[in-house]
C-alpha cells in the first residue's frame, strides 16, 4: 500500500460574496445608518427624570428592534447556505470518524507494545543495575580483607554510580515511509473524595482559583436562592444591583 492517496480535487470556481452584497447590500446600509443615529442618541441622551427615562426606553426599543431586524436579515442569508454546510459535513464525518477509528485502534496496540517493551527494559534494567551492584560489593569485599578499605568504598562507589546512570530508553521507532513512533508520559488527575479533596484546596493549596472553576449560572441560582430565604453562606456574596429593564 502507498503510503499516499491521490486525491481528485477538480477545478472550481471560489465562492464569492458579490452577489449576496448585491442583494442585501441597500438593507445593510440602511441598518448601517440608522445604528450609527441610534448610537448618537444614546451618546447623547440624559437621563434626569421620569420623562427622559421613558424616552430613553424608547431608544433602548429602537435599537432592540434594528437589532432583530438587522440578525433577521442574515438568518435569512447564512439558513440555506448553513444547509449546504451541513450537508458537506454529514458526507464527510463518516469518513473522518472511520479514519479517526483506524487511528485510535492502531494506536491501542501500540501503545500496549511499547508498555510491555518498557516494562521488559525496565525489567532488564534493574537486572543489570543489581548485577554491578553485587560484582562492586564482591570486589569491595576482597579489597577489604587486602586491608583497603579506601580502595574498597571507591569501588562500592564507582558500582553505585555505574548503577545509577543505567537509563530505560524510549521505544522509537521509523516506518517504512517515514512515520516517527515513540512514546509520551502523559500524567492525569482524577478527583475520587471530593470533600477531601476540597479541604486540602481550602486549607493547602496555594491557587485554588487555577484548579476550581465556579459555573456562573449555579453561583446565580445559589444567590437567588439564598436571596428568597435570606441565609448566608461562608465565603458567598450575594450581589443584588437595580439594572434597566426595556420592554
Amino acid at each position: 500500500m502507498s503510503n499516499s492517496i491521490a486525491v481528485r480535487d477538480p477545478e472550481h470556481k471560489p465562492l464569492s460574496i458579490s452577489p449576496i452584497l448585491e442583494a442585501i447590500g441597500p438593507s445593510l446600509a440602511e441598518f448601517n445608518a440608522n445604528a450609527q443615529f441610534l448610537l448618537a442618541q444614546a451618546q447623547r441622551a440624559e437621563v434626569r427624570d421620569q420623562g427622559t427615562l421613558g424616552r430613553a426606553g424608547e431608544l433602548a426599543r429602537s435599537a432592540r428592534a434594528l437589532a432583530k431586524e438587522a440578525d433577521d436579515l442574515r438568518t435569512k442569508v447564512v439558513k440555506p447556505l448553513n444547509g449546504l454546510v451541513k450537508q458537506v459535513n454529514e458526507l464527510v464525518k463518516p469518513i473522518t470518524d472511520t479514519a479517526a477509528q483506524a487511528k485510535s485502534l492502531i494506536e491501542g496496540k501500540q501503545t500496549a507494545f511499547i508498555r510491555e517493551e518498557q516494562k521488559r527494559a525496565a525489567a532488564a534494567a534493574a537486572a543489570e543495575r543489581k548485577r554491578i551492584e553485587d560484582e562492586a560489593l564482591r570486589l569491595a569485599e576482597s579489597q577489604a580483607q587486602l586491608g583497603d578499605q579506601a580502595g574498597a568504598d571507591i569501588i562500592m562507589e564507582s558500582g553505585a554510580q555505574a548503577a545509577e546512570s543505567l537509563k530505560v530508553e524510549r521505544v522509537k521507532a521509523i516506518g517504512d515511509y517515514g512515520a516517527t513512533v515513540g512514546s509520551r508520559r502523559v500524567v492525569t488527575g482524577e478527583v475520587t473524595a471530593i470533600r477531601a479533596f476540597l479541604k486540602y484546596i481550602a486549607s493547602d493549596f496555594e491557587n485554588p482559583s487555577g484548579i476550581l472553576e465556579f459555573k456562573q449560572a449555579a453561583l446565580n441560582e445559589l444567590a437567588r436562592l439564598l436571596d428568597r430565604s435570606g441565609e448566608t453562606v461562608p465565603g458567598f456574596n450575594v450581589k443584588i444591583e437595580e439594572k434597566a429593564n426595556n420592554r
